[in-house]
């Protein structure tokens, strides 16, 4: 996880794929592997914690997902941050397109 202090109106590209050297952000690296960044908005000033390990059920938020599979010690277990219940939980905020 990594804390960033967010501004209010702006816009951000949560990267997805991992391969950015601006994490969390995207610096465009994904263009070799095909996923696509995520746009969010925020919706005021605040800091958050992003999430850097990818297996967040809340993108681009931590949710904790890396701490549970460091405990589990399963990583290839829990694919794309499933608990091991394999519940999903909905995501903390919806990413929101600029218009």
């Amino acid at each position: 996880m990594i804390a960033v202090s967010l501004k209010r109106g702006a816009l951000y590209w949560w990267c997805t794929c991992g391969a950015s050297a601006a994490q969390p952000f995207c610096d465009g690296s994904h263009a070799q592997c095909g996923k696509l960044p995520l746009r969010f908005e925020s919706t005021r000033e605040e800091t958050v914690f992003l999430c850097d390990c990818k297996l967040t059920r809340r993108p681009p938020f931590c949710d904790g997902s890396h701490a549970i599979i460091a405990l589990a010690g399963a990583e290839e277990e829990l694919p794309g941050g499933d608990l091991s219940n394999g519940q999903r939980e909905e995501p903390f905020r919806e990413a929101s397109p600029r218009k």
